[in-house]
């Protein structure tokens, strides 16, 4: 079985994991007119306010199981409306309009990135933001010996946007980003031109009863690169050029979102 064989069936089966894993999240369905309040000295409580006048002393509650719950509004640390965040009975909730931060780390063969990201969820189930980071790409040479291997480190910056479009406690999503791959030159590539970097990728990000919310996906990352390469090989006088080198990486990312 060939590599991009190989790269298709892994493909498939992780494809087919999300789908059915994002299927059979539809019964954990969120609570409608919900409330999350965060409370000093108490756990955390979903329920339907049936009394919410603003007092000074308490609000009143209904759980998911029937039961009424008063709270003292003194001991209430911050309180979630549905219009807020998307909440299940056992507290767990994403954001449905919020700003959030993405923490990523990506991994490929000959490949490595490390991206920041700000997003902002307009409207559950679209987000849309701006992110940057650093990555790798390998590059080699052969030789009279073998090859000798000179790594090409880029700064990408680029808008991304994502769409969840199955499952409810826990989200598949689609997700697509565009941008400059911003090459830059070191000790191994002292000269080195721009191009365009582009990334796509499937996967799912996983409800929780705090502000992060971890996720993982595979993708297709792409960039490339023109320039000059300084040989270590013995049996290459001078440095090597490289011209219009295309970068496509089947990728694993892991990365979680912390939110306001």
């Amino acid at each position: 079985m060939n590599g991009l064989t190989k790269r298709s069936v892994a493909i498939l089966i992780f494809s087919t994991f999300l789908f059915t894993y994002g299927w059979s999240q539809q019964k954990n369905r969120p609570v409608e007119g919900a409330y999350f309040f965060k409370n000093w000295w108490a756990p955390n409580f979903v329920g339907v306010p049936v009394d919410l006048d603003n007092s000074d002393y308490e609000y009143s509650a209904v759980s998911p199981t029937g039961d009424t719950i008063v709270m003292k509004n003194v001991n209430i640390r911050k309180m979630y409306t549905d219009e807020d965040i998307l909440i299940f009975p056992d507290r767990k909730f994403h954001y449905k309009n919020a700003g959030l931060f993405e923490h990523t780390y990506t991994f490929g063969a000959e490949h490595f990135s490390w991206d920041f990201k700000y997003i902002r969820s307009f409207e559950f189930p679209l987000e849309v933001g701006i992110g940057a980071g650093v990555q790798t790409n390998t590059l080699s040479f052969p030789t009279g010996s073998g090859y000798f291997w000179a790594n090409v480190l880029s700064l990408p910056t680029y808008i991304q946007a994502s769409y969840k479009f199955l499952g409810n406690r826990n989200k598949v999503y689609l997700k697509g980003a565009v941008g400059l791959a911003n090459n830059v030159s070191t000790w191994q590539i002292p000269e080195v031109s721009n191009h365009l970097f582009a990334r796509a990728g499937l996967g799912v990000l996983f409800s929780s009863r705090n502000r992060f919310k971890h996720f993982f996906e595979i993708g297709q990352s792409y960039s490339g690169a023109s320039g000059e390469a300084q040989s270590w090989d013995d049996n290459v006088t001078g440095n090597v050029r490289f011209s219009n080198v295309q970068f496509y990486r089947f990728t694993f990312t892991y990365g979680f979102q912390f939110g306001k």
